[in-house]
């Protein structure tokens, strides 16, 4: 899982990057002091999961959970004890660590990381079992064969799904509607943008075409995308 740890204290950071090192399962992509330029980046880049410290100048743990626009999972690090039970208000909040934070007890926190990603990883195979999904469109469900289906275009709270003879606008979130799709088929190119692997008629370098449409292909997403192809 890809992690950012959010904490104004360094040495709180070292110790929980440390800390994560000693895990597979975890890979680090960045850290930060402040929880205002960890949501510009956040704006831009897809995490799996955040170690989030709840006390900061000026903008608290909370603050921040609110303000979140997607659903990574999130682990709050303090050194106080009196948040615990408004911690789990939140259906983000995996696990709510102590400073200073015993290896032990974080061993366990990865334990329940690791069921989550368990059972995700479950809930998804058993949603890719079908070749189709409905859509909400105007009160009425929309059936759509993945086989149509040519890409997804986020628009904020909402999604156009275009498929070779319609486009229809879902009130979801690209995120949400990503996890609906088979793994082997759809593939994210863009923040904005997933495609049909095998919708695509033509890749240049710094976008590609499906289904007669321009797409463009995000920086952050290119190798992963090229590894995915069949290249020659």
């Amino acid at each position: 899982m890809n992690y950012i740890i959010i904490d104004d204290e360094a040495t709180s950071r070292t110790i929980i990057k440390g800390l994560c090192d000693e895990h597979n399962v975890l890979n680090f992509i960045d850290e930060f002091s402040s929880p205002i330029e960890a949501l510009k980046f956040l704006n831009t880049t897809d995490i799996d999961l955040i170690f989030l410290d709840i006390h900061m100048p000026g903008f608290s743990g909370f603050d921040f959970i609110q303000t979140l626009k997607s659903s990574p999972k999130i682990i709050l690090i303090t050194s106080d004890s009196d948040f615990a039970i408004k911690a789990f208000e939140y259906p983000y909040v995996l696990d709510y660590l102590l400073k200073p934070i015993v290896p032990e007890r974080f061993n366990l926190t990865i334990g329940k990381l690791n069921m989550y990603v368990k059972d995700a990883s479950v809930s998804k195979e058993n949603d890719q079992q079908a070749d189709y999904l409905f859509v909400n469109i105007n009160k009425r469900l929309v059936k759509i064969d993945f086989e149509d289906l040519c890409y997804i275009e986020s628009k904020g709270d909402y999604v156009s799904v275009v498929t070779q003879t319609d486009t229809f606008v879902v009130h979801t979130t690209l995120k949400s509607l990503f996890s609906k799709l088979p793994e082997s088929t759809f593939f994210k190119v863009h923040r904005s943008y997933v495609v049909n692997l095998q919708k695509i008629n033509q890749i240049i370098d710094s976008g590609i075409r499906v289904c007669e449409t321009n797409i463009p292909l995000g920086k952050t997403y290119k190798n992963d995308f090229l590894k995915k192809l069949n290249l020659f």
